[in-house]
């Protein structure tokens, strides 16, 4: 279904967690089954999911998707404990939690990932990151030379720099929507994610379940794109779920209204 690990992380990413929200749903009866057998063959397709992310020989596996995956539970358990404890997290909370990853995406590769290399041997990594730094260093002064509009959306990866330098991305998102557009489209893309997070937020006041997925793959994606590249395309797995999610969370605004 994918032509090499980083792909597949995606994949098993976004099933994995989809997999794992629709069961606590289901546990809390907010969804009851259709059927006797959708909470069984739930857990099996986890299972195999499960399984699938370990990578050929439990190895060959994207340490990316692996640490996102984590994350995306720890977020989704901490909106579940404050749900159950009557706390509510602010808006502005999450639109500053967004901003600092953003910033954290944005010096990782200024910095030739000097801010997350103490968590490499954790996920079985080197200091480089698997050569990603080397690949940072060598895109950063290019993107540099046009740091406003850059190449032009697509106008970067043609097969001349595939085959100069030898890969087809940037192994960082905010990198390679800098090497497309330039420091232009690095803020026209967090305006976007920042709005999808007000949006997310509101819906969790109508439908918590829903605006908990909505946060959480916003997160997921937010953190994924430090290393690996997802937003720069709209062919990504990853950015056509958060396209999804914020034209569905568009209904909040709309409930908003009616009851204003």
């Amino acid at each position: 279904v994918t032509l090499q690990k980083n792909g597949l992380g995606r994949l098993v990413l976004i099933a994995a967690f989809y997999l794992i929200w629709s069961l606590v749903k289901s546990w809390r009866g907010h969804h009851p089954p259709v059927s006797k057998y959708q909470i069984p063959t739930e857990i099996f397709l986890l299972a195999i999911t499960l399984w699938i992310i370990r990578g050929p020989g439990g190895y060959s596996f994207s340490a990316t998707a692996v640490s996102t995956l984590a994350f995306g539970f720890l977020v989704f358990f901490a909106l579940s404990i404050m749900k159950g404890r009557n706390l509510d997290i602010k808006a502005r909370t999450l639109m500053i939690i967004v901003v600092l990853i953003i910033t954290l995406g944005i010096v990782t590769f200024f910095s030739s990932g000097a801010v997350i290399r103490a968590v490499a041997p954790f996920l079985g990594r080197n200091s480089t990151l698997t050569d990603r730094t080397a690949v940072w260093e060598a895109l950063l002064p290019v993107a540099m030379q046009r740091p406003i509009v850059g190449s032009g959306v697509g106008g970067f990866w043609t097969p001349i720099t595939r085959k100069a330098f030898d890969i087809s991305e940037g192994h960082n998102g905010y990198l390679d929507v800098l090497l497309g557009g330039g420091f232009i489209a690095i803020l026209l893309v967090s305006i976007f994610l920042l709005s999808f997070c007000r949006k997310a937020h509101q819906e969790l006041s109508y439908d918590f379940d829903w605006g908990s997925l909505c946060i959480c793959f916003l997160m997921m994606t937010l953190v994924h794109n430090i290393t690996e590249s997802s937003i720069h395309t709209f062919t990504s797995q990853l950015t056509a779920v958060v396209m999804f999610l914020s034209v569905t969370s568009s209904n909040a605004d709309r409930r908003k209204q009616d009851l204003v």
